[in-house]
């Protein structure tokens, strides 16, 4: 996701044209649920590759 000018404006850690340069890539696992605990942390990894068209 893209905050965008408007809210780009209102976070502190980010420039105010930040929103140019900004894409956040959050991961998830949607077909096994997981079961996270302090003693048995779960853990997630993606890869992610740009290509040219």
């Amino acid at each position: 996701w893209n905050p965008g000018p408007a809210l780009s404006v209102s976070m502190g850690d980010m420039p105010d044209d930040g929103y140019k340069t900004f894409v956040c890539v959050e991961t998830c696992c949607v077909t096994e649920p997981q079961k996270a605990s302090e003693e048995k942390p779960s853990r997630l990894a993606q890869t992610i590759r740009v290509t040219r068209r």
